[in-house]
């Protein structure tokens, strides 16, 4: 299989060959899914033009012999202007006696049920059948980093493989698991997804609200380490706040037609465009300009479960959380090291090349919990925990290089105590004559709505080391999973996403520069809170500056829950400087 390391970026796929033309050998028309292609930044006028552009068919095949796979984003929902990336292989395989067009359209049917199902995995045993187990996991995670012929399938079966053969079953686990194995291997993936929806619609009938002792429950959740829900636990009322909320069911008694659903989409935007004028990458960046390789071989299977020991939390899409991920990771010998060592691949993979985005769309996936706010509703995230321990690994190596760009500007990537420094820092500057206010900003739904086009390519510029694996995360829309509805996550970064707080914290940093122009203002920023001290003249540039520019980077500033401070002869002049703003 010849694979394209780089592929011109309005290249016909006719005129590449056996590379790109379909498998007519078997009797499946069924094809991956389109390839994705982006416009050439040196000639695209405008990005309406790139959303536009088409992908000529390859000469070789009939005209519907490439249907879209309904589960991923069209070519449209790719991000352009970034660089290029590598394509999948195609899928000549067998699955047992599956065609690889075949068992890729299975899984992918198989996948968009399951994920919509209640968590409900149990722990892998020990023994032959646990051992069995964490071996194909790891073989799948294997496939994709070594580029072989399952590529385009491989993290999705990964992430699917759980969600069929760990389902509770009624009786003996080690006997179901023995028995979905087999299943699994023969490729018989509708006899596991009839068996998993058999159990899910008995755990749907039978559901009742946990009931119980307090101090009971609370001992429970305590053993088990989840001490976020023990607090959660201790702090019942009558009060709805905290609690998840239904798609259709109604924000507030006092206006029922805004529904969950509303306010969900409206929080997770439509990707705003990006203007040239603000992005410091004005061309696709040259070959040097990227990081060696070498610099992400400190990424191995020790890293990778030593990320993991620290770790808690619940689970994405596939079910499998924390707890069971430490434990295949740990408990069985050899297997486990190539797990992690075979996650540690995907990584460096992730790290040293742009891979196609579509062969990772079940890595980015997210579960999404709506919760109340009273009022309101708060969206919560919660990635696979691979990509988190991903991550987690990336940020350890690469910690340095993103310091280094941010430094003092943003003091949420790193900077021991920055909460504490930010505090000395402005009690420091507040006892200046020439400080007369202190002004707290607030931004509205800041990490969704920041600029992602624009982000990834500014990114891509000042940190390189962070900006690839970036781009490979973010080029294309991730799928948030909630009850039995898909809403899709095109713009800003996604929850539950270590590397979500240092993209935001480089992003901002060119509108932090911007602002650095209005010298009677200093500014202190931890991720979207901005704060600046300086002359009631100054702090109204700095503030008007800000409404101005900052659309452009995706920062809306919200008046209303923004503050002015100064002292009390100054409060007239404040809000006269300030009138029309609505700063508080």
């Amino acid at each position: 299989m010849n694979k394209c390391k780089n592929v011109p970026l309005q290249e016909d796929r006719s005129s590449r060959g056996n590379s790109c033309a379909m498998d007519n050998s078997s009797g499946d028309d069924y094809d991956p899914g389109p390839l994705p292609s982006l416009t050439d930044p040196s000639s695209q006028s405008s990005e309406s033009q790139a959303k536009d552009s088409t992908v000529p068919s390859s000469s070789d095949s009939p005209p519907d012999s490439r249907p879209s796979r309904s589960s991923s984003p069209s070519r449209s929902s790719l991000l352009a202007d970034l660089p290029p990336f590598c394509q999948v292989a195609e899928p000549y395989f067998q699955w047992n006696n599956i065609s690889g067009r075949k068992c890729i359209k299975l899984i992918d049917k198989c996948y968009d049920r399951a994920v919509h199902w209640i968590p409900n995995l149990f722990k892998v045993p020990h023994g032959k059948s646990g051992k069995s187990f964490v071996q194909e996991l790891s073989l799948l995670f294997r496939a994709y980093a070594e580029a072989s012929a399952k590529e385009s399938i491989a993290l999705k079966a990964a992430f699917l493989f759980p969600l069929l053969v760990l389902q509770k079953p009624f009786r003996n686990h080690a006997d179901a698991l023995d028995r979905r194995l087999q299943l699994w291997q023969d490729g018989s993936f509708d006899l596991l997804l009839k068996e998993g929806e058999t159990i899910q619609k008995n755990l749907r009938a039978g559901f009742r609200p946990p009931k119980g002792d307090l101090a009971e429950l609370f001992s429970k959740l305590i053993f088990q380490g989840k001490v976020k829900a023990a607090l959660r636990l201790l702090n019942r009322s009558d009060s709805r706040a905290g609690q998840p909320l239904s798609l259709d069911a109604p924000v507030s008694s006092s206006d029922p037609s805004v529904s969950v659903r509303d306010k969900l989409l409206e929080k997770h935007p439509a990707p705003a465009p990006s203007h040239p004028s603000y992005s410091l990458l004005t061309s696709t960046p040259p070959p040097n300009h990227d990081p060696h390789f070498i610099e992400f071989h400190r990424i191995d299977g020790g890293l990778i479960r030593a990320m993991l020991m620290r770790m808690d939390g619940a689970a994405g899409p596939s079910g499998m959380d924390v707890a069971h991920w430490k434990k295949v990771c740990t408990s069985f010998s050899r297997h486990s090291d190539d797990l992690c060592s075979s996650i540690a691949m995907v990584a460096r993979k992730m790290c040293s090349e742009y891979v196609d985005p579509h062969s990772i769309s079940a890595l980015v996936s997210s579960r999404l919990i709506a919760l109340d706010k009273n009022p309101g509703v708060r969206p919560i995230g919660i990635g696979e925990v691979v990509r988190r321990v991903i991550g987690k690994a990336i940020l350890s190596v690469i910690k340095y290089d993103i310091v280094d760009v941010t430094g003092c500007s943003q003091l949420c990537t790193g900077v021991s105590s920055p909460c504490e420094a930010i505090v000395h820092t402005v009690r420091k500057v507040l006892e200046s004559d020439e400080v007369e206010g202190l002004l707290l900003i607030d931004a509205s739904n800041a990490f969704n709505s920041l600029n992602r086009s624009l982000a990834l390519r500014n990114i891509l510029h000042l940190c390189p080391s962070l900006g690839r694996i970036l781009i490979n995360l973010y080029r294309m829309e991730s799928n948030l999973f909630i009850g039995s509805d898909t809403l899709l996550s095109r713009e800003g970064t996604t929850q539950g996403d270590p590397l979500a707080m240092v993209m935001y914290a480089i992003a901002s940093i060119p509108l932090i520069r911007d602002l650095s122009s209005i010298g009677s203002v200093k500014q202190f920023w931890y991720a979207d809170d901005a704060s600046g001290a300086g002359s009631l003249k100054g702090l109204r540039k700095w503030w008007d500056r800000i409404g101005e520019v900052g659309s452009y980077y995706g920062y809306w500033p919200n008046a209303v829950k923004s503050s002015l401070l100064v002292s009390p002869n100054m409060y007239e002049e404040a809000c006269a400087i300030f009138a029309g703003t609505n700063v508080k």
